[in-house]
Formats: structure tokens, sequence, C-alpha cells
């Protein structure tokens, strides 16, 4: 690994991108509505009561804390990776002393590092207006640290891996779309798992994206037992070795097909 030139990397982007800052928060505004518009919509109906076990002030604590984590885990760098494999620029990449994905890590990084303060801020003026209170165990925000590690690398490896069908298709954009859908479906962001029909709730459970955002958020809250968290904690992992593996393939398959027609 080439820290010292990733270092350098990152460095750079996040120079560039702090010149147009504004730009890069207004983008994450647009990030940040579809939680917090449900957040209200949920505290509404909870009222002084509680709905699907969470009181007004948990949905308001589980919101803030998905929003930020939207934001965190957000792979904002793999709509461009895309594009620069479309518009050619993948061979200067190719050229360079680091491997490609540098390039998606470092963009990723750099632009958290321009919204993330934006994005705290935000949550913390929310967080001081509603003044939920919430107890959180120490433990829980033990599992919270690995738990938002492994959702941040699963949701990035896998939309970079749908980024690099560019190399096939002029449409990869609409899987990233897609996935972006499912995501919000699936990850918690309509509604937190627990509150979802049935089949829905089955379906979350066994797919990637929730992994990707509410789990973490569950946990941090202490909504899961020590068999389901264990059993989180595994859904990671796997869908994580099938992001590793997915990743390897196209990536060994999809350079052989750039470097035979536009490399």
């Amino acid at each position: 690994m080439n820290l010292r030139g990733g270092k350098a990397l990152v460095s750079r982007l996040w120079m560039s991108y702090m010149s147009s800052r504004g730009f890069f928060w207004v983008l994450a505004f647009g990030h940040l509505m579809p939680p917090l518009m449900y957040m209200f919509v949920w505290t509404t109906a909870a009222g002084q009561g509680v709905v699907g076990g969470y009181n007004r002030d948990e949905f308001v604590v589980y919101y803030l804390v998905l929003m930020v984590l939207h934001e965190f885990t957000y792979p904002v760098s793999n709509y461009t990776v895309g594009d620069v494999i479309r518009y050619g620029g993948f061979s200067t990449w190719l050229l360079r002393p680091l491997h490609p994905i540098y390039e998606a890590v470092g963009t990723d990084i750099a632009t958290k590092a321009v919204n993330m303060p934006f994005t705290f801020g935000l949550a913390l003026v929310l967080g001081l207006a509603l003044r939920p209170v919430v107890m959180i165990a120490p433990l829980n925000w033990l599992l919270f640290v690995p738990a938002l590690v492994l959702a941040y690398t699963l949701r990035f490896l896998m939309a970079y891996v749908l980024a690099l069908l560019a190399f096939w298709s002029q449409r990869a954009d609409a899987l990233l779309s897609l996935n972006d859908t499912l995501l919000f479906l699936f990850a918690g962001q309509v509604a937190p798992i627990a509150l979802l029909p049935g089949a829905l709730q089955t379906a979350a459970v066994l797919l990637p994206f929730r992994y990707m955002l509410s789990f973490p958020v569950e946990l941090l809250l202490g909504r899961m037992t020590p068999q389901q968290t264990l059993a989180g904690f595994a859904g990671q992992a796997g869908w994580l070795l099938v992001a590793f593996l997915l990743h390897q393939l196209v990536w060994k398959h999809g350079l052989r097909h750039y470097s035979a027609v536009g490399g």
C-alpha cells in the first residue's frame, strides 16, 4: 500500500474541494433531506406514545444518527468512476504509480472532509433544538465503531463494483441509482427495520443494504439482542466478502476489456 501517495492525493483533492465547499454543502444538504423528512413524520406519529417500540425521542436520535451515517458512508466518488471510464480518463489513472482505487478512495475521503463538518453541525443544531433524552450504553458505543467501519467499507466497495460495470455498459449509472433506491427502502430510511411489514423486514435482513446503514444505528440505540448483534456483524462480514470477490472478478475482466477497446 502506497500510504504516502494516498495521503498526498487526499490532500490535493481536499484543497481543491474546499474552494467549492458551498457546492458540496448543497449536495450534502440534499442527501440529508430524506432522513430529516421521515424523522418529522415518525416523531409526529409517535406523539407522546410509542410506535413500533420507538418513542418520540428515540425516533429523533435514530434519524439524527442515520443522517450523519448516511453522509459518512455515501460513496460519492463512485459516480465519478463511471464517467472517467466512459470518457477515457481511466487511462491516465492506470499510468499513475497508485492503483486506480486510490483515486476513488481519495475522492471519497476528501469529499467527506469537506461535508462532514456541515453535517455534524446541522445534526448538533437539530439535537439541541429537539432535545431528545436517550441513554446509550458504553458497550453500544464500542460495538458501534467496528459496525460503522464495516458499513462504510461495504457500501463503498459495492458501489465501486457497480461503477466498474462502465467498462461494458454506458448505463452503469442506472445500476447505481437502483442501488440507492434499494438502500432507501431496505436500509431503515423510510422507517426503522422493526417497523417494516413482515416480507420487507425479512428482505431487509437478507439483503446487504441494512448492513450499509441502519445496522450500526440499531446497534448504537441498543435495539438488538446479543444474538442479533452477532448475526448483524456476520451479515456485514459475509456481504463484504461477496463484494470483495465481485470486485476481483469485475476488475480482472473489466480491465482486460478496457485495454482491448479503450485503453
